[in-house]
Order: structure tokens, then C-alpha cells, then sequence
């Protein structure tokens, strides 16, 4: 689902919290911009050259998601995250929907209110995947984006 994230470089999670008042998932991305020049980095006994860093600076966006109509969510925080394989749906940017997924599949399974709570609607598992982090939300509909210059 292309949105305003897919304008951004790089992501990365800053904040997330959920507001039991309103019932909504609050998650702000901030956006990693590419170093000019290239330096050389070492991982472990391995030198990798010519390597572009990208971090939050100055000039970064930040991006201010609310997901309503919420069922469950987790971040999951990994060094090396691969997508899910044969999970199906509309993965052609950065906020991908999930029609079929293992997640949502055990939330289905394990939830146990989750059977009550869909009967007032269609439910899709939105998936965003940062830098380091991958952020899973089941939710009725996508998130409202905010772009914070």
C-alpha cells in the first residue's frame, strides 16, 4: 500500500503507545537519511568498505501513525528481520497489508476474543518493517499518517 513512508530513505521506530481512552495505537516513525560519503566498517573480524550509515538528523520527518479500530499489536525487535514467507497481500510499500499471514493467523487461533471482536468487521494485518524493528497491527483500517516536517 504506497503512503506518505514510502517517500522516506530508511525508518525507525521512536515511539509507540496505546491510549486506552481512545482506543488507539500511537506510533511515531522517524526517518533515516543516507551519509554523504562512504566510511568503512568493521563487524566482528570483517571490514566492509565503502558503506553508507544512515541515521535521524536535523532534516528528518517524523511520521505520526494512529491506528483505530484495533484488535492486537506487537513490535518485534531483531537485528535481521526476513519477511514472513507465504503470508499474502499488498506488500508494494513501506505499510504492507496482510491478508493472510502466520500472525494473523495465530491471532485468530489464540486470541480469544478475537472471533466476538470481528463480527463488527473485516480485519487486516498492517505490517511495517524499520531498520530494526517490525511493527504488527491487526487492525479494521489502516493508520492515519501525520508527516511532522
Amino acid at each position: 500500500m504506497k503512503t506518505a513512508l514510502d517517500s522516506a530513505y530508511s525508518l525507525e521506530l521512536e515511539s509507540i503507545s496505546f491510549c486506552e481512552e481512545e482506543g488507539v495505537l500511537h506510533a511515531v516513525l522517524v526517518e533515516l537519511i543516507q551519509a554523504d560519503e562512504p566510511s568503512d566498517v568493521m563487524v566482528g573480524d570483517v571490514l566492509i568498505t565503502d558503506s553508507y550509515a544512515v541515521e535521524a538528523t536535523s532534516k528528518s520527518r517524523r511520521f505520526h501513525l494512529r491506528f483505530q479500530s484495533l484488535a492486537t499489536w506487537q513490535v518485534v525487535t531483531e537485528v535481521l528481520i526476513l519477511p514472513e514467507m507465504g503470508d499474502e497481500g499488498d506488500t508494494t510499500g513501506v505499510l504492507q497489508i496482510k491478508t493472510d499471514s502466520a500472525y494473523f493467523e495465530f491471532v485468530k487461533t489464540y486470541h480469544g476474543c478475537f472471533e466476538s471482536i470481528s463480527s463488527a468487521g473485516e480485519f487486516f494485518h498492517y505490517q511495517i518493517y524499520t531498520e530494526w524493528r517490525r511493527l504488527d497491527v491487526i487492525a479494521g483500517e489502516p493508520p492515519e499518517i501525520e508527516v511532522i516536517p
